[in-house]
């Protein structure tokens, strides 16, 4: 029998962004695969929720209490990991504990604080970099979540090939979906008081989200739409790096009615506002995926996202791209779509089968068939 341990403290946060849906998902798909010889350990600071706490055959889970939020990873799920060995550790990020087992598996979403350190705060900066080299040299294998990130890995780091494994994000369409009806809709734009038309973006509102860029764009759309314009621009997420540029920018343009910022949205009501959406625009830099842009096609919702990185993978020929540097383009490509409507239609629908490549039931065999393989079990789903 072999024991393989979860780091499911990011899984079990309280305000799920990229990483801690990731975590999530991933954890909850793993449960439905059942491998003869196999247990599983789930680790956390708190007691589990959210359906994390419900346990098949051969799956626990482990409360490690900390007086502190700091450093539980680093140092008390090492003295753990000392106190009671398992055969396999895997972490779902790339920040590993100070103590590992000899058997590793981590997951190291992308390297855009290596490729674009200026948009990082420099503890920021450090911390990311300290971990990818502690992860790099631990790890047996590292996950990442597309071919451009593991191409940038294998690149960045000088690894073999094989040591590093693209098990790629997917969407919840039991959430994000095509058929919330009128009145959701309605209910989650009366909550936040919003109006139809909008655009959306969704994702921490930081500077190397190129979010300064995207509102000079949506400036030259609403420009071009002329006075009475009704669309609105919704910039969801929490706050981070550069937020106070993003700020200054909205007065500078004069869009403080125009470009609006609810801030972090739980989850129960994210479907319906991507649903309800005009567009989803995602602009940024760098992306080591871009889950945003499967959440709005799944629910029909046309993207327009960044020809940079990893979305032209992610979104294919369904979504529609612009360059991340020249506001213009991002600003023609969104008058494109809301002035065609059969091209609009017709990206609807391109969307749905687009994000039907992607599903948290293959990622978890991917996972399944890596941590197996380091464990020397041969046995592939």
């Amino acid at each position: 029998m072999a024991l393989i341990g979860i780091d499911a403290s990011r899984a079990n946060a309280h305000e799920r962004t990229g990483t801690e849906w990731y975590s999530f998902e991933l954890i909850q798909a793993l449960k439905k695969i059942q491998v003869p010889g196999l247990e599983f350990l789930l680790y956390s600071k708190k007691f589990l929720r959210d359906g994390l706490e419900q346990f098949p055959p051969g799956w626990d889970g482990k409360i490690l209490y900390w007086r502190t939020q700091r450093f539980w990873n680093q140092f008390r799920l090492s003295w753990e990991l000392m106190r009671h060995p398992v055969d396999l550790l895997f972490q779902p990020t790339h920040t590993l504990p100070l103590y590992t087992p000899k058997r590793v598996v981590t997951t190291l979403h992308d390297i855009g604080f290596e490729r674009m350190p200026k948009l990082y705060r420099p503890a920021e900066l450090r911390y990311h970099q300290y971990s990818a080299q502690l992860a790099v040299r631990r790890a047996n294998r590292i996950l990442t979540v597309s071919e451009f990130s593991r191409r940038e890995i294998i690149e960045r780091y000088k690894l073999p090939a094989d040591r590093v494994v693209t098990t790629p994000l997917a969407v919840d369409t039991n959430r994000y979906r095509p058929d919330i009806s009128d009145e959701e809709k309605d209910a989650v734009l009366s909550k936040y008081r919003l109006s139809r038309p909008f655009f959306i973006y969704t994702g921490r509102v930081e500077e190397k989200k190129n979010i300064v860029n995207l509102i000079h764009a949506f400036s030259i759309f609403k420009s071009a739409r002329g006075v009475g314009d009704p669309v609105k621009l919704l910039l969801v997420g929490l706050p981070g790096f550069g937020i106070e540029r993003v700020k200054k920018e909205i007065v500078a343009r004069k869009l403080e009615g125009s470009v609006l910022l609810p801030g972090y949205v739980p989850e129960a009501d994210m479907p319906a506002l991507v649903a309800a959406a005009r567009l989803l625009l995602l602009p940024s830099w760098y992306e080591g995926f871009g889950l945003p842009i499967l959440q709005g096609q799944a629910c029909g919702t046309p993207v327009i996202a960044a020809r940079t990185a990893s979305m032209p993978e992610v979104g294919g020929d369904a979504a529609l791209y612009a360059h991340p540097d020249e506001p213009e383009d991002f600003a023609r490509v969104m008058k494109s779509l809301m002035d065609e409507a059969s091209e609009w239609d017709r990206r609807r629908a391109l969307g749905f089968e687009n994000a039907k490549r992607f599903s948290w039931d293959e990622t978890a065999r991917r996972t399944m068939n890596v941590l197996l393989e380091v464990l020397g079990i041969q046995h592939q789903l």
